[in-house]
């Protein structure tokens, strides 16, 4: 025997290498001129959301109405007697009278045309002479024509300003009467006086030319003086459609304006608004019936009193059209102000209504509760939905702002003579013109959300509608009242019974006010009264104590005189069961140390915040961060059991409340251990570290101190259960099966307990069982790896020290008198690329937060493949490698797939980056469009939706969490993204594309990187 070892010492470190398997290099952009930027800031106390932008120089803030802007004079487009150019059915039949004058013109155009062009080619001066001659004989007669058809042109450009100027003057009116201020208004009287303005230059240039003797020139001055006018008629309608949008626009209230006004029906915004919609709607009709009595009457008419019958019909009906489109934008507003009063006004009655009795009588019912945590899912939906919608409607007004600049810089710039200045300002313009088209776009795709988001707030309404359909009507709407009432309306448990604990439907308040524990040599769940399974958290910390956790199922009886226990299932496999429920630590504490007194010696204390699990570190320092809590652990915990502890049996010999610890066929405890106690005192040295000193000290086999306070308490909830070496005292030996920077999950690679874990240096060294001798031990080691884990090999420890194996040989040998021999060792082997040419490695997988057993045992049990991670952009890849042929990577690929890591294959790399390929299909890999989980009757709206698309393959799993439907089985996800395309199309928001490997759901960009995209 040797007194020092060096084969079984092991230290395990994180990897570290200088070496690059892919180089990554992402260059950020660079521009050198800036020319927007954008802040996002919350004002105090408020949650609307401001938004501003400065664009070159100029700032734009959405909580401002967008400025008007002047409006240009400019005329772009000539004169052309084009029908599509008059909306007057009137102008466009005196046009067509004159179709054939207007032809002749064009012909005479024609000619010009070609006479210019045999001007061109013309050799003598005689020849161009003469061509010059005919070519202004030609221009004089078709100047004459056209002046001739100025008086028509006159007439036709007369009707559509009469017509435009009278539907203004309309509009005028009932704005001025409506609207106070709005930027609508403001602009629509910068369009209105523009029009204005065109209309006197068109009038002055009609007058130059009834002075104008050249007809060539008096033709140009007519045609001028028709483009005008026409472009004074588009800014007078453009005038009116801006007036009435100020009309809809006056009756726009958010949702605060109206809860603050509406109170009763006499409060009622949308009453003058529907009332304004059926004026509207009546002079539409009223507009509608004269325009056909007039058209009768014209039936029997001369020629010229039905022409002038038609056009006045005409009018009316223009009328009629105009007056109906008012009244359908207030109707549409109106009803959707009803609909905000509408549920104001309930809610408003019903809370009313609502008595203190009422209060008590449904806040602890289950339908109040499942009704409430609803409303709480929908509110905070609500809440999203209403700052998108002010996101929208900030990106919407500076949008309207930069375009408005954008235009007035445009006019600027057409009004410059200044080269330099002119081009600075079109520039301007451009990017004002784009950052008002970004900012569009991006107000659509918050729109295309908030649809998505209003959608799911449906569903869940009807959801939550069901809760209280069988209930009478005032049950009904006191829990309706409550459940938006501005006090404290959360759901409240009655005052728990002994019975009522310990029963299979016991369910634990929303907010513990009083611990829940009791203790009853009594109290027993059985195989009829079942314990409850995942009851749910109350809100808040809380403590509990957990007494075991198993991978198979339980007697229903195994554990007896306490409660309440709930059996938390956290994984596939493995269950948790915990007791009680407990304000502060103290009375946890206390509550765990009496259920040690049971029998349940490895009993411990866990923190649960808002349903989720936290370190005890966690759960002192939001303890000292927090008045109220700190409050509830300063109370006397005696003075917090709710039920009486009568008949307390601590005598732990009683076999009645003692369970049998061993870990037997029929009864294993996955996460905890049985430690037999020798209590074989002698007199021997001990030793922490090889250097012992002789020292009289009583050293026996181990036995675990529960009380003492490790790292291990700090453990999150996915952290597997451990015997921590440091809360072991005595002497003991164990199998090591590795070392690592992180604690292990629960859900551990190896798939074997009990564990026992040494933090050294900042390693989590795990090693398995609690042995008295090498013999035993070395039984374990042989377990394990036959499990695959080859490198396991056997420590020894005392007093949570670690020390040789023949060290603790020798103390085994003074407590035993027996003595034992000292296990062997294994070595790995590293293999190195060189990022050169073609190499291969086998690809593990990519995972986000922790990584899966099988890949956890890899890393130990296949070292000589040289297990590495790499930081992608969606979690950390595992590669192994690097192999230099396909051929030994595949055979490398298979032993992983052994091991149990279905999804390894071989990925090439080309002098180090990635070769992807073409996609391709992998055996047993499918797509599929994820559509929903339903644990109530399918909405009707998505059963129409199914029905369409029932093409596309939509099938239903059903389990105990609801009927789960998909869509498509696709090979690639490319395909699949066809399928997801129909089912948003059609409103179903909660779509997503899944992936499944030989019938497991596997991550979709590890499923990506199998099929090569």
């Amino acid at each position: 025997e040797t007194t020092t070892e060096t084969t079984e010492e092991e230290t395990v470190a994180e990897e570290t290498t200088t070496e690059t398997i892919v180089e990554e290099t992402i260059e950020e952009e660079t521009t050198t001129e800036t020319t927007v930027e954008e802040t996002l800031s919350v004002e105090d106390n408020s949650s609307d959301v401001v938004v501003n932008q400065v664009i070159e120089g100029i700032e734009f803030n959405a909580d401002e109405d967008p400025e008007t802007y002047e409006v240009s004079l400019n005329v772009e487009e000539e004169y052309s007697p084009e029908k599509e150019n008059y909306s007057s059915a009137s102008s466009k039949q005196i046009l067509e009278e004159n179709d054939e004058e207007f032809e002749e013109i064009e012909l005479l155009e024609v000619e010009i045309n070609a006479l210019k062009n045999e001007l061109i080619d013309a050799e003598t001066t005689k020849e161009t002479e003469k061509l010059q001659e005919k070519i202004k004989v030609i221009e004089e007669k078709k100047a004459k024509k056209e002046i001739e058809l100025a008086v028509v042109v006159q007439q036709v450009n007369a009707k559509e300003v009469e017509n435009a100027k009278e539907k203004l003057e309309r509009l005028k009116v009932e704005t001025s009467a409506l609207v106070d201020d709005s930027y609508e208004l403001k602009q629509g009287q910068e369009y209105e006086s523009a029009g204005n303005e065109l209309l006197n230059k068109a009038n002055e240039l009609r007058e130059s030319a009834n002075t104008e003797k050249d007809p060539i020139a008096k033709k140009e001055l007519l045609n001028e003086a028709a483009s005008t006018e026409l472009a004074a008629v588009e800014k007078i309608n453009k005038a009116k459609k801006l007036y009435s949008s100020a009309i809809v626009e006056q009756y726009s209230k958010d949702d605060e304006e109206i809860a603050a006004v509406v109170k009763t029906d006499d409060d009622r915004i949308s009453t003058e608004i529907l009332d304004r919609s059926k004026q509207a709607s009546a002079k539409a009709n009223e507009y509608n019936n004269n325009a056909m009595l007039l058209r009768q009457e014209a039936e029997n008419a001369n020629k010229k009193e039905k022409d002038e019958l038609l056009v006045e019909a005409e009018r009316m009906e223009e009328k009629a059209i105009e007056e109906a489109d008012i009244a359908k934008n207030l109707e549409e507003k109106g009803n959707k102000i009803k609909v905000q009063e509408d549920a104001i006004i309930e809610n408003i009655e019903i809370t009313q209504n609502l008595t203190q009795d009422d209060i008590e009588k449904v806040r602890t019912t289950e339908e109040y509760e499942d009704y409430y945590e609803k409303q709480q899912e929908i509110d905070e939906l609500q809440n999203e939905v209403n700052e998108k919608d002010d996101q929208v409607e900030s990106l919407e007004n500076i949008a309207k702002q930069q375009e408005n600049k954008a235009k007035s810089l445009r006019l600027q710039a057409q009004n410059t003579e200044d080269k330099n200045e002119k081009e600075k300002l079109e520039r301007v313009a451009v990017k004002l013109e784009e950052s008002s088209s970004e900012n569009k776009q991006s107000a659509d795709q918050i729109k295309e959300e908030i649809n998505e988001l209003e959608t799911i707030v449906k569903q869940k309404e009807m959801a939550q509608a069901t809760v209280i359909t069988n209930l009478d009507k005032e049950t009904a709407n006191d829990i309706k009242a409550l459940a938006i009432a501005d006090f404290d309306n959360s759901p409240k448990a009655s005052a728990p019974k002994v019975d009522d604990v310990v029963s299979t439907n016991f369910k634990p308040p929303t907010k513990v006010e009083e611990d829940i524990f009791v203790v009853n040599e009594a109290t027993v769940y059985t195989a009829s009264n079942p314990i409850p399974v995942n009851p749910g958290y109350p809100e808040g910390l809380i403590f509990k104590v957990q007494v075991g956790a198993f991978r198979r199922p339980i007697p229903q009886d195994l554990f007896k005189g306490f409660a309440p226990i709930s059996a938390e299932k956290v994984k596939d496999d493995i269950t948790r069961y915990r007791v009680g429920y407990f304000k502060n630590m103290n009375s946890a504490n206390e509550s765990r140390n009496k259920i040690r007194s049971l029998g349940y010696r490895d009993a411990f204390v866990v923190a649960i915040y808002n349903g989720e699990r936290i370190r005890i570190s966690e759960a002192r320092e939001l303890i000292a961060n927090n008045a109220q809590l700190a409050q509830n652990n300063q109370s006397d915990d005696r003075n917090n059991q709710t039920v009486s502890n009568e008949n307390v049996n601590t005598n732990n010999d009683n076999t009645a409340n003692n369970i049998d610890r061993t870990n037997s066929d029929e009864n294993t405890n996955a996460n905890n251990t049985s430690v037999t106690n020798t209590n074989t005192n002698t007199n021997t040295a001990t030793n922490a570290d090889n250097t012992l000193s002789e020292t009289n000290s009583n050293t026996t086999f181990a036995t675990i101190d529960p009380d003492v306070v490790t790292y291990a308490d700090d453990f999150d909830e996915s952290a597997a259960e451990v015997n921590p070496v440091e809360a072991i005292k005595g002497l003991f030996f164990s199998v090591q099966i590795g070392a690592f920077s992180k604690p292990l999950s629960e859900n551990n690679p190896f798939n074997i307990s009990p564990l026992v874990t040494h933090n050294v240096n900042n390693l989590y060294k795990y090693s398995t069982g609690i042995f008295n001798t090498v013999e035993e031990a070395n039984i374990r080691k042989e377990e394990v790896q036959g499990l695959g884990l080859t490198d396991a090999f056997i420590v020894a420890y005392i007093d949570g020290q670690r020390i040789t194996i023949a060290r603790a040989n020798e103390l085994a040998n003074k407590i035993t008198g027996k003595t034992v021999p000292e296990p062997s060792g294994d070595n790995g082997i590293t293999v190195i690329a060189t990022n050169i040419g073609k190499e291969y490695y086998v690809d593990l997988g990519v995972f986000q937060d922790s990584v899966p057993n099988s890949v956890s045992n890899a890393l130990l049990t296949m070292r000589e493949y040289r297990i590495k991670p790499r930081d992608i952009d969606n979690g950390r890849q595992y590669l192994s490698g690097v192999f230099t042929s396909a051929e030994r990577a595949n055979e490398a690929a298979q032993e992983f797939i052994n091991l149990g890591i279905p999804n390894a294959n071989v990925i090439e790399f080309n002098n180090g980056e990635l070769f992807k390929g073409e996609p391709r299909a992998v055996n047993g890999l499918i797509y599929r469009v994820f559509l929903g989980t339903y644990y109530e009757e399918l909405p009707e709206k998505l059963k129409d939706v199914f029905m369409r698309l029932d093409y596309l393959d939509i099938e239903t799993v059903d389990d105990e969490e609801g009927t789960t439907y998909y869509a498509g089985k696709k090979d690639l996800y490319a395909i699949s993204e066809d399928v997801l395309k129909e089912f948003v199309n059609e409103g179903v928001g909660i779509a997503k594309i899944v992936a499944f490997k030989d019938g497991n759901e596997i991550d979709i960009e590890s499923a990506k990187i199998l099929t090569g995209e």
